[in-house]
């Protein structure tokens, strides 16, 4: 029997298999953050207590075969949604809601940006045909109908326990036209410091309502402080420093440094020299004290957000191949991921350096075309999650 661990590993091979086919046959902008000290300046030890593992799955406390760990180790970590197994008509439905503000830096412009999105996701209800979200105005199960839902989401289909507010639109199903555009409105302009509730019902063919979730609130959190300055030295050795400094603004709760596949983002320049395209998955998070980072698998890079798993793994980097650096920084509503109901980041430049080469190699500058996109436009998770959305798989 497969461990739940080494299906993890397993997995993440596999995807980082097909994104370097993908990197190789496409011209799409992807990136990924990741990066980690030794040798550097000791990282904090982990705020939190030790998290307690089960041999086959980490973090699962009361043995149901999924990890209360908001996720499996990744290289931007975030809140688990709500639980997946379905329950039955009449049963309360779990439900989740979790805000996610983004702030990022264009690469042309130097323009600054960010958005807000609620994710709410629920337990599927067997018999269920459809679900119907509230938001702010919760009604009583009695009171409750398909025309002054917020949004209506068919139950079928991966995406049928799932709504992202302020990036899919609400319902205009229902209601006069000031009640749609109301509707409108609330969907576009999230707020950060603002409380936002949320309620699922679950109505069968026929519309009758099958299932009833509790009220879910969640309250945005501010735009925090990116990472900048982004130093790379000692590349000259498999193992490169990384070092930034940290920008005026609500101080994150740490980073994500994360080393990942070559890109070419916005004005940025290729290095001069015959290098050739490196593939690498590997991420380490850094306290708000500790702004170093040495690529490897040493005792150092096994620091972990609180309620997260530390990343376990590490492609080796080759003599003579380019790699990308960057780093997300990372702030929850409760300094802990498995209790967070809001969540925000802030993603800084990437920068490409090549392993036996001097950093400071004058670079050649790439001409700006239609494939210097950015990827502002996914929602959250980490690099990987991201590279997954342009693919498409």
């Amino acid at each position: 029997m497969i461990k739940k661990s080494d299906l993890t590993k397993i997995t993440n091979l596999v995807l980082v298999s097909v994104l370097t086919v993908g990197v190789l046959t496409s011209t799409a902008c992807n990136r990924k953050p990741g990066s980690n000290p030794a040798g550097a300046t000791p990282s904090a030890a982990p705020s939190q207590a030790p998290l307690p593992e089960d041999p086959a799955t980490p973090g699962d406390n009361n043995n149901d075969g999924q990890s209360e760990l908001p996720q499996e180790p990744t290289d931007t970590p975030e809140p688990l949604p709500a639980p997946t197994h379905p329950v039955e008509p009449g049963q309360n439905i779990g439900i989740k809601a979790i805000a996610k503000t983004t702030s990022y830096l264009l690469p042309v412009g130097n323009i600054k940006g960010t958005y807000v999105n609620i994710e709410v996701t629920w337990q599927p209800v067997n018999g269920a045909a459809e679900y119907w979200v509230y938001k702010n105005a919760l009604p009583k199960k009695e009171e409750a109908n398909k025309g002054n839902a917020y949004k209506v989401v068919k139950a079928n289909g991966i995406a049928s326990t799932i709504f992202i507010d302020g990036l899919q639109p609400p319902s205009f199903a229902g209601g006069n036209i000031w009640d749609k555009i109301k509707r409108g409105v609330g969907a576009i302009t999230l707020k950060p410091g603002v409380e936002y509730k949320y309620k699922v019902l679950a109505a069968d063919m026929d519309g009758n309502v099958i299932g009833e979730s509790d009220a879910s609130a969640t309250v945005p959190l501010p735009p925090i402080a990116s990472a900048a300055n982004l130093k790379i030295s000692e590349t000259a050795t498999p193992k490169p420093l990384f070092e930034w400094d940290e920008t005026n603004g609500t101080a994150p709760d740490g980073f994500y440094v994360s080393v990942h596949p070559p890109i070419v983002f916005g004005k940025q320049a290729m290095p001069n020299n015959d290098s050739k395209f490196g593939a690498a998955y590997w991420s380490t998070f850094r306290d708000t004290k500790t702004k170093v980072a040495r690529y490897g698998d040493d005792p150092d890079n096994a620091v972990s957000y609180p309620g997260t798993l530390p990343f376990n793994l590490t492609f080796p980097l080759r003599t003579g191949s380019r790699y990308s650096v960057s780093i997300t920084s990372v702030k929850t509503d409760t300094n802990d991921m498995r209790t967070a109901k809001a969540i925000s980041k802030a993603w800084s430049e990437s920068k490409l350096f090549v392993i036996g080469s001097d950093p400071a190699v004058t670079p050649t500058p790439v001409p700006t075309s239609d494939s210097s996109s950015t990827d502002s436009g996914s929602s959250s998770g980490g690099f990987f999650k991201k590279v997954k959305s342009i693919f498409g798989f």
